[in-house]
């Protein structure tokens, strides 16, 4: 889908249009403007102005640093919008850019944010079809990226995120050209349809540090492959990784114990899933229809929330023994050994997310001597169960 402006802001408008033609006169007389051959200024302050609209014709054009003795702040709302441009130079002394400040400049190749910049407006450079380069790296002060604010960026291939943004909004960068994408450890939220529709997009690393993949953060990403959810994520969200056809190698850690509608809906790669205890809520249709030569297998342990899901929802599962932490299909001896040199160092013993929630035998959340302890009392027969 290709993302325009935002269906809300459309209903919005209709809702307030009559407001607006009444109070019309008096919005255009609260802005005072100034001209000049190419810009049209609005007054900020006795010494601040900001470039309001841009009269010119020149397809290459340097914004100016000041005008008439009074320095230029920044860029207002919808500037450029659907202008000619094809490049343009924003000086360092900039402080923030408006929302479509550029959205719609099909012609425009590429953008840097100066280091001045602290705010950019939500669709500020949408729909730019031509623009294969946008470079942040020089921002220092910018903390978030709006929503929007590439959506519809078709050339726009690989960013590079510097590690002082924190927060990205909703639809970031939808329906863009996307290949490939480092989120940095610094970012703590991530709103909903991020990637959504990116059908390129083949490689995406998600930050340590978040908890919530929202909705439809990855929709429709067809060419995306494997993904790793980080071990703090709590809830995958609504529709997070429906249509990645060919997404096979992904795990669900043992952090997340919710997981929305239609998370995994026509991910008709993905063969086995293993969903820990941790689960309790698991959406309508969250792993189904797959397609009719390939369908999913959900790995659980007897008497979990996602066992019962399985069943009411006519999907296939495969129960697994907490003990059985070598995955061999039996509880022995040998995933005491497994656990013990685990402990000391043989990481690769226990890999995988199913393998850790099976060790963790005492279910305290962490493996420890006493999960290799359970075994051996269940194996010489002072309990009958784990």
């Amino acid at each position: 889908m290709m993302l325009t402006k935002r269906i809300t802001s459309v209903l919005l408008s209709a809702v307030l249009v009559v407001v607006l033609v009444v109070s019309s006169a008096v919005i255009s007389s609260a802005i005072t403007t100034i001209s000049d051959e190419n810009y049209k200024y609005a007054v900020i302050s006795d010494d601040e102005l900001a470039i309001y609209r841009y009269k010119g014709t020149d397809s290459e054009i340097v914004l100016p640093e000041s005008y008439g003795g009074r320095a230029v702040a920044g860029i207002y709302a919808d500037c450029f919008e659907n202008s000619a441009i094809t490049s343009v130079t924003i000086p360092d002394s900039y402080t923030f850019i408006g929302d479509s400040a550029f959205y719609g400049c099909a012609n425009l190749t590429e953008i840097k944010i100066p280091k001045g910049i602290d705010t950019i407006g939500k669709y500020a450079f949408g729909a730019c079809t031509s623009l294969a380069s946008f470079d942040i790296s020089h921002a220092e002060n910018l903390r978030a990226l709006p929503e929007a604010v590439c959506s519809g960026c078709t050339s726009l291939q690989t960013i590079s995120i510097p590690m002082i943004i924190g927060e990205i909004g909703d639809y970031a960068f939808s329906d863009s050209g996307l290949t490939s994408i480092k989120l940095p450890k610094s970012i703590l939220k991530m709103g909903s349809g991020v990637f959504s529709g990116c059908s390129d997009l083949v490689q995406a690393d998600i930050p340590p540090e978040l908890t919530e993949i929202k909705e439809e953060t990855f929709l429709n990403c067809t060419k995306l492959k494997t993904i790793v959810i980080p071990e703090k994520t709590e809830k995958i969200g609504k529709s997070a990784f429906e249509g990645c056809s060919l997404l096979s190698d992904i795990e669900i850690p043992l952090s997340v114990n919710a997981i929305g509608e239609k998370a995994f809906y026509y991910a008709s790669s993905l063969t086995s899933l293993f969903i820990s205890n941790n689960v309790t809520s698991i959406g309508a249709e969250a792993f189904a229809p797959m397609s009719y030569t390939n369908t999913i297998e959900i790995v659980c342990l007897e008497g979990s929330y996602a066992e019962e899901y399985c069943s009411s929802n006519l999907v296939q599962c495969k129960n697994v023994l907490l003990g059985d932490c070598n995955l061999d299909g039996k509880v022995d001896v040998n995933d005491v050994t497994t656990i013990q040199l685990y402990l000391v160092g043989e990481e690769a013993l226990i890999p995988t997310c199913c393998a850790k929630a099976l060790a963790n035998t005492n279910k305290d959340e962490k493996i420890s001597i006493r999960d290799a302890t359970m075994i051996q009392l269940l194996l010489v027969g002072i309990i009958t169960e784990l």
